[in-house]
Protein backbone atom coordinates (compact mmCIF):
# COMPACT_ATOMS: atom_id res chain seq x y z
CA UNK A 1 0.00 0.00 0.00
CA UNK A 2 1.23 3.53 -0.78
CA UNK A 3 2.93 5.44 2.03
CA UNK A 4 2.73 9.07 0.93
CA UNK A 5 -0.68 10.10 -0.33
CA UNK A 6 -2.72 13.22 -0.91
CA UNK A 7 -6.48 13.64 -0.66
CA UNK A 8 -7.84 16.17 -3.16
CA UNK A 9 -11.09 17.79 -2.02
CA UNK A 10 -11.85 18.06 1.67
CA UNK A 11 -15.59 17.65 1.76
CA UNK A 12 -17.16 14.75 3.65
CA UNK A 13 -15.69 12.05 1.41
CA UNK A 14 -12.23 13.56 1.45
CA UNK A 15 -12.19 13.98 5.21
CA UNK A 16 -13.28 10.38 5.74
CA UNK A 17 -10.61 9.15 3.31
CA UNK A 18 -7.96 11.16 5.16
CA UNK A 19 -8.96 9.61 8.50
CA UNK A 20 -8.86 6.15 6.93
CA UNK A 21 -5.40 6.77 5.47
CA UNK A 22 -4.14 7.99 8.84
CA UNK A 23 -5.49 4.86 10.51
CA UNK A 24 -3.38 2.81 8.07
CA UNK A 25 -0.21 4.67 9.02
CA UNK A 26 0.13 6.71 5.84
CA UNK A 27 1.63 10.16 5.46
CA UNK A 28 -1.42 12.19 4.49
CA UNK A 29 -1.59 15.53 2.70
CA UNK A 30 -4.98 17.22 2.44
CA UNK A 31 -5.60 19.50 -0.54
CA UNK A 32 -8.44 21.95 -1.09
CA UNK A 33 -9.11 25.19 -2.94
CA UNK A 34 -10.63 26.77 0.18
CA UNK A 35 -7.97 28.47 2.33
CA UNK A 36 -10.30 28.38 5.36
CA UNK A 37 -10.81 24.62 5.15
CA UNK A 38 -10.66 23.06 8.62
CA UNK A 39 -7.51 20.92 8.96
CA UNK A 40 -7.55 17.32 10.15
CA UNK A 41 -5.25 16.45 13.05
CA UNK A 42 -2.29 14.45 11.81
CA UNK A 43 -2.55 15.72 8.22
CA UNK A 44 -0.83 18.56 6.43
CA UNK A 45 -3.25 20.96 4.71
CA UNK A 46 -2.36 22.57 1.37
CA UNK A 47 -4.03 24.85 -1.15
CA UNK A 48 -4.47 23.09 -4.49
CA UNK A 49 -2.75 25.97 -6.28
CA UNK A 50 0.43 25.43 -4.26
CA UNK A 51 0.76 21.65 -3.96
CA UNK A 52 3.40 19.62 -5.82
CA UNK A 53 2.21 16.10 -6.65
CA UNK A 54 5.60 14.83 -7.84
CA UNK A 55 6.55 13.11 -4.56
CA UNK A 56 3.26 11.26 -4.14
CA UNK A 57 2.70 7.53 -4.28
CA UNK A 58 -1.06 7.97 -4.58
CA UNK A 59 -3.61 10.73 -5.20
CA UNK A 60 -7.09 10.09 -3.77
CA UNK A 61 -9.80 12.20 -5.39
CA UNK A 62 -13.11 13.24 -3.86
CA UNK A 63 -16.10 12.75 -6.20
CA UNK A 64 -16.78 16.50 -6.43
CA UNK A 65 -13.41 17.12 -8.10
CA UNK A 66 -13.50 16.62 -11.90
CA UNK A 67 -10.76 14.80 -13.76
CA UNK A 68 -9.88 18.06 -15.54
CA UNK A 69 -8.45 19.51 -12.31
CA UNK A 70 -4.82 20.61 -12.92
CA UNK A 71 -3.42 18.44 -10.11
CA UNK A 72 -5.15 15.38 -11.51
CA UNK A 73 -3.83 16.13 -14.98
CA UNK A 74 -0.30 16.54 -13.57
CA UNK A 75 -0.61 13.24 -11.70
CA UNK A 76 -1.76 11.50 -14.90
CA UNK A 77 1.18 12.96 -16.84
CA UNK A 78 3.61 11.80 -14.14
CA UNK A 79 2.00 8.33 -13.99
CA UNK A 80 1.11 8.71 -10.32
CA UNK A 81 -1.62 6.33 -9.16
CA UNK A 82 -5.05 7.93 -8.79
CA UNK A 83 -8.07 6.49 -6.98
CA UNK A 84 -11.47 7.86 -6.19
CA UNK A 85 -12.46 7.80 -2.52
CA UNK A 86 -14.80 4.86 -3.18
CA UNK A 87 -12.03 2.78 -4.77
CA UNK A 88 -9.55 3.74 -2.06
CA UNK A 89 -11.89 2.70 0.75
CA UNK A 90 -12.93 -0.57 -0.92
CA UNK A 91 -9.33 -1.86 -0.70
CA UNK A 92 -9.73 -2.09 3.07
CA UNK A 93 -13.12 -3.84 3.13
CA UNK A 94 -13.42 -7.62 3.17
CA UNK A 95 -17.23 -7.76 3.48
CA UNK A 96 -19.28 -8.08 0.26
CA UNK A 97 -20.36 -4.87 -1.43
CA UNK A 98 -23.65 -4.37 -3.29
CA UNK A 99 -23.45 -1.48 -5.75
CA UNK A 100 -26.28 0.50 -7.34
CA UNK A 101 -25.83 2.97 -10.20
CA UNK A 102 -27.96 4.60 -12.89
CA UNK A 103 -29.39 8.07 -13.49
CA UNK A 104 -32.56 7.79 -11.41
CA UNK A 105 -33.62 5.60 -8.49
CA UNK A 106 -30.18 4.84 -7.02
CA UNK A 107 -30.87 6.16 -3.54
CA UNK A 108 -34.32 4.59 -3.30
CA UNK A 109 -32.99 1.20 -4.42
CA UNK A 110 -30.16 1.39 -1.90
CA UNK A 111 -32.65 2.34 0.83
CA UNK A 112 -34.97 -0.58 -0.03
CA UNK A 113 -32.04 -3.03 -0.02
CA UNK A 114 -30.96 -1.64 3.35
CA UNK A 115 -34.43 -2.16 4.82
CA UNK A 116 -34.65 -5.72 3.53
CA UNK A 117 -31.17 -6.66 4.74
CA UNK A 118 -31.90 -5.09 8.13
CA UNK A 119 -34.53 -7.81 8.63
CA UNK A 120 -31.83 -10.49 8.36
CA UNK A 121 -28.79 -11.41 10.43
CA UNK A 122 -26.71 -8.96 8.39
CA UNK A 123 -25.44 -5.66 9.78
CA UNK A 124 -25.69 -3.49 6.66
CA UNK A 125 -23.82 -0.28 5.91
CA UNK A 126 -25.41 2.17 3.47
CA UNK A 127 -23.36 4.90 1.87
CA UNK A 128 -21.23 5.95 -1.06
CA UNK A 129 -23.12 8.58 -3.03
CA UNK A 130 -25.99 7.99 -0.58
CA UNK A 131 -24.34 10.43 1.83
CA UNK A 132 -21.84 8.57 4.02
CA UNK A 133 -18.43 7.91 2.50
CA UNK A 134 -17.44 4.27 2.07
CA UNK A 135 -14.30 5.11 4.05
CA UNK A 136 -16.53 5.19 7.15
CA UNK A 137 -17.32 1.49 6.64
CA UNK A 138 -13.61 0.75 6.27
CA UNK A 139 -12.93 2.62 9.52
CA UNK A 140 -15.36 0.40 11.45
CA UNK A 141 -15.15 -3.06 9.82
CA UNK A 142 -16.52 -4.90 12.85
CA UNK A 143 -19.73 -2.87 12.77
CA UNK A 144 -20.90 -4.18 9.39
CA UNK A 145 -21.19 -7.47 7.52
CA UNK A 146 -22.24 -6.02 4.16
CA UNK A 147 -22.05 -2.70 2.32
CA UNK A 148 -24.82 -1.17 0.22
CA UNK A 149 -23.16 1.40 -1.99
CA UNK A 150 -24.83 4.00 -4.17
CA UNK A 151 -22.38 4.74 -6.98
CA UNK A 152 -22.38 7.93 -9.06
CA UNK A 153 -20.63 8.45 -12.39
CA UNK A 154 -18.26 10.85 -10.61
CA UNK A 155 -17.10 8.04 -8.33
CA UNK A 156 -16.24 5.84 -11.31
CA UNK A 157 -13.81 8.27 -12.93
CA UNK A 158 -10.98 6.59 -10.99
CA UNK A 159 -12.46 3.20 -9.98
CA UNK A 160 -9.27 1.26 -9.28
CA UNK A 161 -10.18 -2.34 -8.46
CA UNK A 162 -13.61 -1.60 -6.99
CA UNK A 163 -15.27 -5.01 -7.08
CA UNK A 164 -18.87 -5.41 -5.88
CA UNK A 165 -20.28 -8.87 -5.25
CA UNK A 166 -23.45 -7.69 -6.99
CA UNK A 167 -23.94 -4.55 -9.05
CA UNK A 168 -27.09 -3.04 -10.52
CA UNK A 169 -27.53 -0.43 -13.23
CA UNK A 170 -31.08 0.89 -13.19
CA UNK A 171 -31.33 3.18 -16.21
CA UNK A 172 -29.49 5.84 -18.17
CA UNK A 173 -30.81 9.22 -19.31
CA UNK A 174 -28.94 12.47 -20.06
CA UNK A 175 -27.47 13.93 -16.88
CA UNK A 176 -24.18 15.43 -15.65
CA UNK A 177 -23.21 16.25 -19.24
CA UNK A 178 -21.66 19.55 -18.16
CA UNK A 179 -18.95 17.37 -16.59
CA UNK A 180 -18.94 14.29 -18.82
CA UNK A 181 -19.69 16.07 -22.13
CA UNK A 182 -21.20 13.12 -24.01
CA UNK A 183 -23.62 10.29 -23.31
CA UNK A 184 -21.00 7.77 -24.45
CA UNK A 185 -18.61 8.94 -21.73
CA UNK A 186 -21.42 8.97 -19.17
CA UNK A 187 -22.46 5.43 -20.13
CA UNK A 188 -18.88 4.12 -20.03
CA UNK A 189 -18.43 5.51 -16.52
CA UNK A 190 -21.61 3.80 -15.34
CA UNK A 191 -20.54 0.48 -16.86
CA UNK A 192 -17.29 0.56 -14.91
CA UNK A 193 -19.26 -0.67 -11.89
CA UNK A 194 -19.13 -4.12 -13.55
CA UNK A 195 -15.50 -3.95 -14.72
CA UNK A 196 -13.92 -6.13 -11.99
CA UNK A 197 -16.76 -8.66 -11.80
CA UNK A 198 -16.44 -12.28 -12.89
CA UNK A 199 -18.66 -15.35 -13.21
CA UNK A 200 -18.91 -15.63 -9.42
CA UNK A 201 -20.56 -12.20 -9.24
CA UNK A 202 -24.00 -10.89 -10.16
CA UNK A 203 -24.97 -8.12 -12.60
CA UNK A 204 -28.56 -6.89 -12.25
CA UNK A 205 -29.84 -5.26 -15.42
CA UNK A 206 -32.84 -3.60 -17.06
CA UNK A 207 -34.06 -5.61 -20.04
CA UNK A 208 -34.92 -2.44 -21.95
CA UNK A 209 -31.27 -1.37 -22.22
CA UNK A 210 -29.00 -4.00 -23.77
CA UNK A 211 -26.26 -1.37 -24.11
CA UNK A 212 -26.04 -1.24 -20.30
CA UNK A 213 -24.78 -4.82 -19.97
CA UNK A 214 -21.23 -5.76 -18.94
CA UNK A 215 -19.02 -7.07 -21.73
CA UNK A 216 -17.39 -9.88 -19.73
CA UNK A 217 -18.98 -13.19 -18.60
CA UNK A 218 -20.89 -12.59 -15.38
CA UNK A 219 -24.04 -14.04 -13.85
CA UNK A 220 -27.00 -11.88 -14.95
CA UNK A 221 -30.49 -11.33 -13.58
CA UNK A 222 -33.13 -8.82 -14.69
CA UNK A 223 -35.42 -6.67 -12.57
CA UNK A 224 -38.42 -6.71 -14.85
CA UNK A 225 -38.03 -10.00 -16.68
CA UNK A 226 -36.96 -13.60 -16.22
CA UNK A 227 -34.47 -14.85 -15.23
CA UNK A 228 -34.81 -12.49 -12.33
CA UNK A 229 -38.04 -10.87 -11.22
CA UNK A 230 -41.07 -9.93 -13.29
CA UNK A 231 -43.32 -7.16 -12.01
CA UNK A 232 -46.98 -8.19 -12.24
CA UNK A 233 -50.20 -6.48 -11.16
CA UNK A 234 -50.13 -7.55 -7.53
CA UNK A 235 -46.89 -9.44 -7.08
CA UNK A 236 -43.21 -9.81 -7.84
CA UNK A 237 -42.63 -13.06 -9.71
CA UNK A 238 -39.15 -14.44 -9.10
CA UNK A 239 -37.62 -17.03 -11.40
CA UNK A 240 -34.10 -17.94 -10.39
CA UNK A 241 -31.85 -20.80 -11.53
CA UNK A 242 -32.59 -22.78 -8.36
CA UNK A 243 -35.97 -21.45 -7.20
CA UNK A 244 -39.22 -19.77 -8.29
CA UNK A 245 -41.59 -17.92 -5.97
CA UNK A 246 -43.90 -14.91 -5.73
CA UNK A 247 -44.07 -11.99 -3.28
CA UNK A 248 -47.25 -9.97 -2.95
CA UNK A 249 -47.06 -6.21 -3.50
CA UNK A 250 -50.56 -5.52 -2.20
CA UNK A 251 -49.31 -4.41 1.22
CA UNK A 252 -46.67 -2.03 -0.12
CA UNK A 253 -47.19 1.65 0.71
CA UNK A 254 -44.85 2.80 -2.09
CA UNK A 255 -46.09 4.76 -5.12
CA UNK A 256 -45.26 4.06 -8.75
CA UNK A 257 -44.13 1.38 -11.17
CA UNK A 258 -40.62 2.83 -11.09
CA UNK A 259 -40.48 2.15 -7.35
CA UNK A 260 -41.63 -1.43 -7.89
CA UNK A 261 -38.68 -1.75 -10.26
CA UNK A 262 -36.41 -0.31 -7.57
CA UNK A 263 -37.76 -2.78 -5.01
CA UNK A 264 -37.32 -5.62 -7.50
CA UNK A 265 -33.70 -4.60 -8.11
CA UNK A 266 -33.08 -4.30 -4.37
CA UNK A 267 -34.52 -7.78 -3.87
CA UNK A 268 -32.10 -9.27 -6.40
CA UNK A 269 -29.19 -7.56 -4.66
CA UNK A 270 -30.26 -9.28 -1.45
CA UNK A 271 -30.51 -12.65 -3.23
CA UNK A 272 -26.85 -12.24 -4.23
CA UNK A 273 -25.86 -12.61 -0.58
CA UNK A 274 -28.17 -15.52 0.20
CA UNK A 275 -31.25 -13.77 1.62
CA UNK A 276 -34.48 -15.75 1.77
CA UNK A 277 -36.89 -13.09 0.52
CA UNK A 278 -39.94 -15.17 1.37
CA UNK A 279 -39.09 -14.72 5.04
CA UNK A 280 -39.01 -10.91 4.84
CA UNK A 281 -41.88 -8.50 5.46
CA UNK A 282 -42.24 -6.20 2.45
CA UNK A 283 -45.05 -4.26 4.12
CA UNK A 284 -42.41 -2.66 6.36
CA UNK A 285 -40.66 -0.98 3.43
CA UNK A 286 -40.97 2.80 3.56
CA UNK A 287 -40.17 5.46 0.98
CA UNK A 288 -36.93 7.35 1.27
CA UNK A 289 -37.30 10.84 2.68
CA UNK A 290 -38.15 13.41 -0.03
CA UNK A 291 -38.86 10.72 -2.65
CA UNK A 292 -42.62 10.37 -3.19
CA UNK A 293 -42.89 10.61 0.57
CA UNK A 294 -46.37 10.98 2.04
CA UNK A 295 -46.38 13.84 4.55
CA UNK A 296 -48.95 13.52 7.32
CA UNK A 297 -51.00 16.72 7.79
CA UNK A 298 -54.23 17.76 9.48
CA UNK A 299 -55.60 19.92 6.64
CA UNK A 300 -57.46 17.12 4.88
CA UNK A 301 -55.13 17.30 1.86
CA UNK A 302 -52.75 14.58 0.67
CA UNK A 303 -49.24 16.07 0.52
CA UNK A 304 -46.43 14.26 -1.31
CA UNK A 305 -42.80 15.38 -0.97
CA UNK A 306 -40.75 14.45 -4.04
CA UNK A 307 -38.17 17.21 -3.73
CA UNK A 308 -35.32 14.83 -4.61
CA UNK A 309 -36.65 14.60 -8.17
CA UNK A 310 -33.91 16.77 -9.65
CA UNK A 311 -34.33 16.11 -13.37
CA UNK A 312 -37.10 15.83 -15.95
CA UNK A 313 -37.13 12.02 -16.02
CA UNK A 314 -37.49 11.71 -12.23
CA UNK A 315 -40.36 14.20 -12.27
CA UNK A 316 -42.08 12.31 -15.10
CA UNK A 317 -41.81 9.08 -13.10
CA UNK A 318 -43.36 10.78 -10.07
CA UNK A 319 -46.25 12.17 -12.11
CA UNK A 320 -46.94 8.75 -13.62
CA UNK A 321 -46.95 7.21 -10.15
CA UNK A 322 -49.57 9.49 -8.61
CA UNK A 323 -53.33 9.54 -9.18
CA UNK A 324 -55.07 12.75 -10.19
CA UNK A 325 -56.13 15.43 -9.46
CA UNK A 326 -52.80 17.01 -8.55
CA UNK A 327 -51.58 20.43 -7.58
CA UNK A 328 -47.92 20.50 -8.61
CA UNK A 329 -45.25 22.64 -6.94
CA UNK A 330 -42.48 22.73 -9.51
CA UNK A 331 -39.28 24.66 -9.08
CA UNK A 332 -36.05 25.19 -7.22
CA UNK A 333 -32.80 25.27 -9.17
CA UNK A 334 -33.21 23.22 -12.35
CA UNK A 335 -30.58 21.66 -14.58
CA UNK A 336 -29.11 23.93 -17.25
CA UNK A 337 -30.86 23.47 -20.59
CA UNK A 338 -33.77 21.46 -19.14
CA UNK A 339 -36.79 21.16 -21.45
CA UNK A 340 -39.76 21.53 -19.12
CA UNK A 341 -42.25 21.22 -21.97
CA UNK A 342 -41.59 17.46 -21.79
CA UNK A 343 -43.61 17.51 -18.57
CA UNK A 344 -46.64 19.09 -20.22
CA UNK A 345 -48.47 15.94 -21.40
CA UNK A 346 -48.44 14.47 -17.89
CA UNK A 347 -49.27 17.81 -16.30
CA UNK A 348 -52.22 18.15 -18.69
CA UNK A 349 -53.41 14.67 -17.76
CA UNK A 350 -52.85 14.78 -14.02
CA UNK A 351 -52.89 18.34 -12.68
CA UNK A 352 -55.40 21.06 -12.03
CA UNK A 353 -52.73 23.63 -11.14
CA UNK A 354 -48.97 24.08 -11.42
CA UNK A 355 -47.11 26.55 -9.21
CA UNK A 356 -43.59 27.47 -10.34
CA UNK A 357 -41.13 28.79 -7.76
CA UNK A 358 -37.47 29.37 -6.99
CA UNK A 359 -34.49 30.09 -9.22
CA UNK A 360 -35.93 28.23 -12.20
CA UNK A 361 -39.55 29.18 -11.60
CA UNK A 362 -39.75 31.87 -14.28
CA UNK A 363 -38.08 29.63 -16.88
CA UNK A 364 -40.46 26.75 -16.08
CA UNK A 365 -43.43 29.11 -16.35
CA UNK A 366 -42.31 30.52 -19.71
CA UNK A 367 -41.71 27.09 -21.22
CA UNK A 368 -45.02 25.64 -20.02
CA UNK A 369 -46.91 28.72 -21.24
CA UNK A 370 -45.84 27.86 -24.79
CA UNK A 371 -47.85 24.63 -24.45
CA UNK A 372 -51.09 26.60 -23.92
CA UNK A 373 -52.06 24.55 -20.87
CA UNK A 374 -55.61 23.99 -19.62
CA UNK A 375 -54.37 23.69 -16.05
CA UNK A 376 -53.82 26.82 -13.95
CA UNK A 377 -50.22 28.01 -14.18
CA UNK A 378 -48.70 30.57 -11.84
CA UNK A 379 -45.30 31.70 -10.62
CA UNK A 380 -44.51 32.52 -6.99
CA UNK A 381 -41.25 33.50 -5.33
CA UNK A 382 -40.49 30.71 -2.86
CA UNK A 383 -41.47 27.18 -1.91
CA UNK A 384 -43.20 28.59 1.16
CA UNK A 385 -45.25 30.85 -1.09
CA UNK A 386 -46.17 27.84 -3.24
CA UNK A 387 -47.23 25.81 -0.21
CA UNK A 388 -49.43 28.64 1.04
CA UNK A 389 -51.00 29.16 -2.40
CA UNK A 390 -51.56 25.48 -3.27
CA UNK A 391 -54.56 24.73 -1.00
CA UNK A 392 -56.63 27.35 -2.83
CA UNK A 393 -56.53 25.11 -5.92
CA UNK A 394 -57.04 21.83 -4.10
CA UNK A 395 -60.13 19.76 -3.48
CA UNK A 396 -60.21 17.33 -0.57
CA UNK A 397 -59.13 14.58 -3.02
CA UNK A 398 -56.14 16.50 -4.37
CA UNK A 399 -52.54 15.43 -4.02
CA UNK A 400 -50.02 18.23 -3.56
Amino acid sequence: MSDKIAILGMGRSGRSAAKLALSKGMEVNCIDSNPSCTPIEGCTLHLDSEFDVSSLDLLVVSPGVPSTHPLIQKAIAMKISILGELAFASQFIDSPLLAITGTNGKSSTAWYAYQLLSQTAHKPFIGGNFGTALSEMALAPDDYTIGIVEVSSYQMEFPGTFHPKAACILNLTPDHLARHKTMDVYRDLKLRVFAQQNQMDLAILPTASPDLSPSQPVHRLYFNAHPGVLIEDDQLSFQLPEHAFNISTETLSIFGTHNLENIAAASLLCIAVGCDLEQLDYSNITALEHRLEHIQTTDGLFWINDSKATNIEATQAALKALPSPLVILLGGAGKEGADYTLLHPLLEEKSQAVLCFGDSGSDILKQLQTCKPFYSLEAVETLQDAMERAPSFASRESKI
